[in-house]
């Protein structure tokens, strides 16, 4: 679980102050990942209005990237506002493959090759690192939006000394070195030099992220770790 506080606005932002939650489940199953998100943010504008946003994502994934199921929600003070869902599926000989919308309306997207689910993005991410490796390039499809795919843009830093940690994250944590990584998403098919969103991250090589920054271009949100349990492997 992550407390969000509002990080940076732009003077042309109509966010004026925010505060929220996330809490990220990351489940591993013998064939795949099970994922779920859940962002709530209460957010004050210039207007003197307040907005609670509420975001729930949840995917399935199987572990040899050839298929995969979501389910994007966002609602504002309650009320439905945009519903993403659908699945996609990936040819086996790595050729492509094709993503089908069933909400907000049906849809069919092809997924050129090479294209990356969310969880395997985050393992090549991880195994980049690992490698030595400084820039990365890849295709991602996560269905969270109605772009589809997205263009992302990774700058990986040099491995760090695990620092001192938050009581109660302190044993996850312990002497776990980390890197840095920023990550900008451009959408699929627009030609622009700035990103839809970017998100700036501190990752083991557990995959816990120590801390980030999600930034939507009016205003960015960080994010401190505060609670972590790790949940059992599969026995397969």
């Amino acid at each position: 679980e992550y407390a969000l506080t509002l990080q940076r606005a732009r003077p042309a932002s109509s966010v004026v102050a925010a505060e929220g939650t996330m809490v990220v489940i990351w489940g591993e199953s013998c064939a795949g990942w099970d994922v779920e998100q859940v962002i709530k943010l209460r957010m004050h504008s210039r207007q003197e209005r307040v907005v609670n946003a509420d975001t729930v994502f949840k995917s399935t994934e199987s572990k040899d990237g050839t298929r995969y199921s979501f389910d994007t929600r966002t609602l504002y003070d309650g009320k439905p506002h945009e519903i993403f869902r659908g699945e996609a599926v990936m040819k086996a000989d790595g050729s492509g493959g094709t993503a089908i919308y069933t909400a907000p309306e049906e849809r069919h997207l092809t997924l050129e090759k090479g294209t990356l689910f969310p969880t395997a993005h985050t393992l090549h991410l991880i195994q980049k690192a690992l490698e030595g490796g400084r820039l990365d390039f890849s295709v991602v499809f996560d269905g969270a939006t109605k772009e589809g795919s997205y263009r992302a843009s990774t700058a990986v830093t040099a491995l760090k000394t695990a620092d001192a940690a938050p009581v109660g994250v302190k044993e996850a944590l312990a002497n776990m070195p980390y890197w840095g990584m920023q990550v900008a998403f451009f959408p699929e098919g627009k030609d622009s030099t700035e990103p839809d969103w970017e998100l700036t991250v501190a990752i083991q090589e557990n995959g816990v992220a120590r801390s980030l920054v999600l930034d939507y271009g009016d205003f960015a949100m960080g994010g401190k770790l505060t609670k972590i349990d790790i949940l059992p492997k599969p026995t397969c």
